[in-house]
Parts: C-alpha cells; sequence; structure tokens
C-alpha cells in the first residue's frame, strides 16, 4: 500500500544534493518518491527514465549510482 507522505529532512536532503543541477535534482526526487510508495526500484533504465518524467538515461544512472544500492529485486 503506497505511503501518503514522505518525510523529507530539508538540512540533510540540501547537504547530500548540493552539487547536483536541476535534472538531477528533479530525477532524484521523482524516483525517490517512486520507490517511496511502490518499494524497490525497477531494473529496467527504459523505465526509470519515464518515472522521473523523461529523464535522460545518463542522468538516471548518475542518481543511481550516486544514491541507491542494487538489491536482489533490483
Amino acid at each position: 500500500m503506497p505511503r501518503p507522505w514522505l518525510p523529507l529532512y530539508c538540512a540533510d536532503y540540501l547537504a547530500a544534493t548540493r552539487d547536483l543541477d536541476p535534472p538531477e535534482h528533479g530525477t532524484y526526487l521523482l524516483l525517490l518518491l517512486h520507490s517511496w510508495q511502490h518499494g524497490p526500484l525497477p531494473d529496467d533504465l527504459d523505465r526509470l527514465c519515464r518515472v522521473a518524467a523523461g529523464s535522460r538515461p545518463q542522468t538516471v544512472r548518475y542518481v543511481l549510482e550516486r544514491y541507491w544500492v542494487r538489491g536482489p529485486e533490483g
């Protein structure tokens, strides 16, 4: 069941993302929100680009490598 809210600690978010450009911020937030509601992200780059509102594949890859750990689910 999707969780209706996400605790977002602004100081922590900004400390961890200060060097991201605007498209990277958008990609990170959209992937974060998707994983919060649906669990582990799918292991499908095309799908993740769509989840991140058409983000470029290299942006999605960069954000994934920086903020996610690949688990058995993807």
